[in-house]
């Protein structure tokens, strides 16, 4: 199976790399730099659309996580139009590329997200791929024309598989990695009230899930990829906190966040998200870590004692009840 990869030099591209490679499928990543090995790298533009067809011949599936992170940096004007186009004006390119060619892949694969469910709590169902796309956030609009920028490559035959990601977690790269630092110095704490519910996956997942839907033909369209169990921020917290071995005891007020961050803490850092893996179940997909606390552990090399999740009667509370009066205050 010989693969074309976008966004290959971000944490997911980087790691599904070595496992394509390890498992006998060539890469050849689009750059948006002089190529440096004409065998592995083609050249592409999407801002000025450039992208020589030709050289799209012959490959099996295209795996497209290219997109302007959105997690670096203040959500300025410009900065939410560089994440909107950097996500759709790519993709338009490589359709449209694709629907040219005679000869078209199998399967296109391309990154997405969860916010364009919209909002649920705890006390609610999960959202699957079958529920409504609610979302009326700005990251939600944002899903929502990327996955169709795309769609219209299932009328040419082509497989279309749009993965809608939870929080991915790794040390390398994304949240963990920001957070890690904090909480190494006993500086971290829950975001807002902590209620909100947070679905997340970890990278190893990510990865074997991307393989797990290059195999299997029946999985199509929307991919929930994240793991079949739901924490809350608050649970999330204390997880990570007793993962390193410190206290978590600095909450952040929402007040605080959205006066640091603005809109991203809405979409981002207080948005509460349950999501289920449907289809990845159902197709037989088995995730490596569907239990937060050994995830975390797996990925921080921790041998430190579990932490009970489920805390509803937690010894810390009224801790937190004090602190929820306060920024209600």
């Amino acid at each position: 199976m010989k693969v074309l990869l976008t966004g290959g030099s971000g944490m997911v591209g980087k790691e599904l790399t070595r496992w394509l490679v390890h498992h006998d499928c060539p890469v050849v990543r689009l750059v948006r730099r002089p190529v440096k090995d004409k065998l592995s790298e083609i050249f592409w533009d999407p801002e000025k659309g450039e992208l020589d067809g030709s050289k799209l011949v012959g490959f099996d599936a295209v795996i497209h996580l290219a997109g302007e992170n959105v997690a670096s940096g203040l959500w300025t004007s410009k900065k939410k139009q560089a994440i909107m186009d950097s996500r759709v004006k790519s993709t338009d390119l490589l359709v449209k590329t694709i629907e040219s060619l005679k000869e078209k892949p199998k399967v296109f694969i391309s990154s997405s997200g969860i916010n364009i469910y919209g909002q649920n709590q705890d006390e609610d169902p999960p959202f699957t791929e079958d529920s409504p796309e609610s979302g009326k956030d700005y990251l939600s609009d944002v899903v929502r024309k990327w996955e169709s920028a795309s769609k219209v490559l299932s009328m040419v035959d082509v497989r279309v598989c749009h993965l809608r990601f939870g929080a991915i977690l790794s040390p390398t790269g994304g949240l963990l990695k920001k957070v890690l630092p904090i909480f190494k110095f006993a500086a971290g704490g829950r975001l807002g009230n902590g209620k909100q519910m947070m679905s997340w996956v970890s990278l190893n997942d990510v990865v074997k899930s991307i393989w797990h839907i290059l195999n299997n033909a029946e999985v199509k369209g929307a991919v929930n990829v994240c793991s079949p169990e739901t924490v809350s921020n608050k649970q999330f917290t204390k997880a990570l906190a007793k993962a390193v071995g410190l206290p978590a005891i600095f909450p952040a007020p929402s007040f605080i966040i959205n006066g640091i961050f603005g809109e991203m803490a809405e979409n981002l850092m207080l948005v509460s998200i349950k999501c289920a893996p449907l289809k990845l179940v159902s197709s037989g997909f088995e995730f490596e870590h569907s239990d937060l606390r050994i995830c975390l552990n797996d990925l921080l090399d921790s041998d430190v004692a579990e932490v009970v999740v489920t805390d509803k009667k937690d010894k810390d509370e009224g801790k937190d009840d004090k602190a929820d009066e306060a920024e209600k205050k």
